[in-house]
């Protein structure tokens, strides 16, 4: 997912390219991994205080022992939840990936892209300029609200108007022209979208399997051959890849 935050200079970007729904991955190990990591530390100090070497009395050991008994499944389904939403959201990077590597040769796409502070699931060059496209992989339905995307269960902080728009500021910094159009597309894996809040300038929500139509339907950029030749020339991962 699209997690910068701040503006990103372009003279101090450093941009590089994963597989698609690698960083997805990464960040749900690092979150699955912390429940475990308590629950061994929580299992050796209660081996600690029981074994002939304890470090305290038997007592403590058989209270901490008995909270390792109830934290354990717990913490166990916690890890085990978070590492299967990463599964998934993976999953549905990779599927919008290979969507968008199926389009004509005059489309250009990146993903799981590090662009200075923040990760985009995909970026694609093409006749309608550059778009930034976001994979959501919620449940339920989904809509715009008055302060952002939503769906049945929250409001996302990472995705209020304000930080969405936020974000899109930051990615024109690094483009090879500022009048090149730029735009947000969310595509939901998954989800149904139902109707809600008018979407912001510059962004649209569909559902994968529409996706294509809708990008072929975006009308092409008036641009100068000089920025279509920049913009065709341009790569943003810079001098990394």
């Amino acid at each position: 997912m699209f997690h910068a935050e701040k503006t990103m200079s372009r003279s101090r970007t450093r941009s590089s390219e994963s597989l698609p729904g690698q960083p997805a991955l990464e960040r749900g190990f690092r979150a699955a991994i912390l429940p475990l990591l308590c629950l061994t530390l929580l299992l050796g100090v209660v081996l600690g205080m029981l074994l002939p070497f304890r470090w305290g009395h038997p007592f403590i050991g058989l209270l901490l022992f008995l909270l390792f008994l109830i934290q354990s499944p717990i913490l166990w389904r916690r890890s085990e939840a978070r590492m299967r939403r990463a599964i998934r959201g993976a999953a549905g990077e990779q599927r919008v990936a290979a969507l968008l590597d199926s389009l004509g040769p005059e489309w250009h796409s990146f993903h799981a892209l590090s662009l200075g502070e923040g990760d985009l699931d995909h970026l694609l060059l093409g006749p309608p300029g550059v778009i930034a496209l976001e994979t959501l992989n919620w449940a339920g339905r989904i809509s715009w609200g008055e302060e952002g995307l939503q769906d049945d269960q929250r409001q996302y902080d990472s995705f209020t108007r304000a930080s969405l728009s936020k974000r899109l500021e930051g990615l024109r910094t690094q483009l090879p022209d500022e009048d090149v159009p730029l735009s947000l597309l969310l595509c939901s894996v998954g989800g149904r979208l139902v109707s809600g809040a008018e979407a912001p300038e510059g962004m649209q929500l569909c559902e994968d399997h529409e996706l294509l139509q809708r990008l072929r339907d975006l009308p092409d950029a008036a641009l100068s051959p000089d920025q279509r030749t920049r913009l065709r020339n341009w790569n943003p991962l810079g001098d990394s890849r």
